[in-house]
């Protein structure tokens, strides 16, 4: 009875050539896979803010003086920067400025 019913039900299953199966199995492959990334994100971001939690307390004050003697700089370099982006061929057709 057992093999008679399998003989049925193997009758409507796509074959392994199939397209439709094919792509079917490579999209569970696939959201598998995602899944998987997704995970190891969140567990490294997770592990990362529990260190910088505990390491803050060491680092914050010499961040925050170095912060505070390299603010002047770091205006001057990205004001610089946009000037080279907006002046670029690409920053000027942005503008709407390249003929």
């Amino acid at each position: 009875m057992d093999d008679r019913l399998n003989h049925l039900f193997a009758l409507d299953e796509p074959g392994v050539s199939s397209p439709r199966f094919v792509a079917e199995v490579m999209e569970e492959v696939a959201r598998r896979r995602f899944f998987r990334d997704i995970q190891t994100l969140c567990l490294a971001t997770f592990v990362a803010a529990v260190l910088l939690v505990t390491v803050w307390p060491f680092i914050g004050p010499g961040l925050e003086i170095l912060i505070h003697s390299l603010t002047p700089a770091l205006f001057a370099g990205s004001i610089a920067l946009s000037l080279v982006a907006l002046t670029s061929r690409r920053g000027l057709a942005l503008l709407g400025l390249e003929t």
